[in-house]
């Protein structure tokens, strides 16, 4: 159950980050914004939490 829901909320997060990350820069010197940052660093330790499988399922999909 616990699995599921880490690959759920990756899937997620990956799709999040793939369909919206150029709204997220909004500066004119292209440094990302704060929630940009933030969103790659959670989403950085989420795959080493789960070793990364959700981030294959989601490519592959």
């Amino acid at each position: 159950m616990l699995r599921r829901k880490i690959d759920k909320d990756l899937f997620e997060l990956y799709w999040f980050y793939t369909t919206q990350q150029k709204r997220l820069y909004n500066n004119s010197n292209g440094a990302a914004s704060s929630q940009l940052q933030t969103l790659m660093a959670y989403s950085k330790k989420l795959a080493e939490v789960d070793h990364g499988s959700a981030w294959r399922n989601a490519r592959l999909q």
